[in-house]
């Protein structure tokens, strides 16, 4: 059996029409924030999106750079979008002590989140609040308004479905008696924190029990059946282990706003890890948190498409939420306060020809006769829409398997 090494996710899709044949025998369980994002993430830097003419007036070259997609799915506009992301936050966030804390719970939950997609938005609001408390009304703790930003991660190393919560928060923050004073704060402790996260997602879950507004997945639907059965399934639940995990302080934003960055904007796989596909099977390596080795996994393509895709956000929906004194409404107020000279960060984005420089060092625009290239055109893509739609075309033209 041959094997393909260095293969691409956008290979794996293509190759014997696999994703079209996905799409296809799966269309009525696909949200349609994975069609978009995986049709533009196979349509990246293709005409379909259009291009950039360049001409050099010398030699009467010409050069296309074609457009990217900026998907969320697509490895190459993930990167250029996390690398982007990390600058701007090196800019903003100040230069103090932070605490990085991960919360997670009990895997039987992870489901749960999948199939109620609209409790995901409430468990970051619970983790800073958490955090909020703690720093607000704390025993034998200074009492002040911390600074966090925190991450939504659904994904572990092996790519199982894993909703979990990063959150970095300042060891410090603006006193409550002197709201223009930035004051030094304490680590939090691990016991406490634990104890309420368990409660508040606990609660989350009794509550929207109570209003009908929690889909079971059929492994659990016998829990399902009344109040008292799913009481008793928490409960069971509730008093195992929930790991929450505080690292040391570390100093500095460019730490931090890195720690948070990696989890951004990219695919849940990255490419380098793709071990071989032989055009049934995917493998990949990955690191396992407890035997501390790396382990290969091999999935069948479609399963691997599908644990690859369901990570993909909803339109709109922001990964990333800022609490405390670095909530968008009052960050300035308080960047001004910690620095009287801080102006409000724009957006980092590196153009293609500043990201091809920085990573290769060579001016794409440098004709070979020494000359450089100038824009003579831009060619624009169909919109987002009419690419959707051909593309669920296409799918519809395959049998299901």
């Amino acid at each position: 059996m041959e094997y393909i090494s260095g293969i691409k996710i956008k290979d794996i899709l293509l190759h014997n029409d696999n994703w079209f044949r996905f799409l296809r025998q799966y269309a009525h369980l696909i949200r349609p924030a994975i069609t978009e994002n995986v049709a533009k993430a196979i349509a990246c830097r293709t005409p379909l999106l259009g291009y950039h003419l360049y001409s050099c007036f010398d030699c009467h070259c010409r050069k296309k750079i074609p457009h990217s997609c900026k998907s969320r799915f697509c490895s190459s506009c993930g990167k250029a979008a996390t690398d982007a992301w990390i600058a701007s936050a090196i800019k903003t966030l100040p230069n103090v002590r932070y605490q990085h804390i991960t919360f997670t719970m009990p895997s039987e939950f992870w489901n749960l989140f999948r199939t109620n997609r609209h409790l995901i938005g409430e468990i970051p609001r619970i983790a800073a609040h958490i955090v909020l408390d703690i720093c607000k009304k704390g025993k034998n703790r200074k009492h002040y308004l911390p600074g966090i930003f925190l991450a939504i991660h659904s994904y572990g190393r092996d790519i199982k479905y894993n909703i979990h919560i990063h959150l970095s928060t300042t060891v410090g923050g603006f006193s409550f008696k002197n709201p223009k004073k930035y004051i030094n704060g304490a680590t939090i402790d691990h016991k406490i924190i634990k104890s309420m996260w368990k409660y508040q997602i606990t609660t989350l879950f009794r509550k929207h029990f109570k209003n009908k507004n929690l889909i079971p997945f059929p492994q659990v639907a016998h829990h399902f059946k009344n109040l008292t059965t799913f009481n008793k399934w928490l409960d069971s639940h509730y008093q195992k282990t929930w790991n929450v995990f505080l690292q040391k302080t570390q100093n500095g934003a460019k730490i931090t706003a890195n720690y948070l960055g990696k989890y951004l904007k990219k695919p849940p796989l990255a490419e380098t890890r793709i071990k071989s596909y032989d055009g049934n099977s995917v493998s990949f390596v990955f690191l396992d948190h407890y035997s501390k080795t790396h382990q290969t996994k091999t999935m069948p393509v479609f399963d691997f498409i599908k644990a690859i895709t369901c990570h993909i956000p909803d339109k709109y929906f922001r990964m990333i939420r800022y609490f405390g004194f670095l909530a968008n409404r009052v960050r300035t107020h308080y960047l001004k306060l910690l620095n009287p000279k801080h102006q409000p960060g724009r957006r980092c984005q590196l153009s293609y020809i500043m990201r091809i420089m920085k990573a290769f060092h060579r001016n794409p625009l440098k004709c070979d006769c020494g000359a450089y290239f100038k824009l003579s055109q831009i060619f624009f893509a169909i919109n987002t829409n009419d690419l959707v739609h051909r593309h669920n075309l296409k799918a519809a033209s395959f049998g299901a398997t």
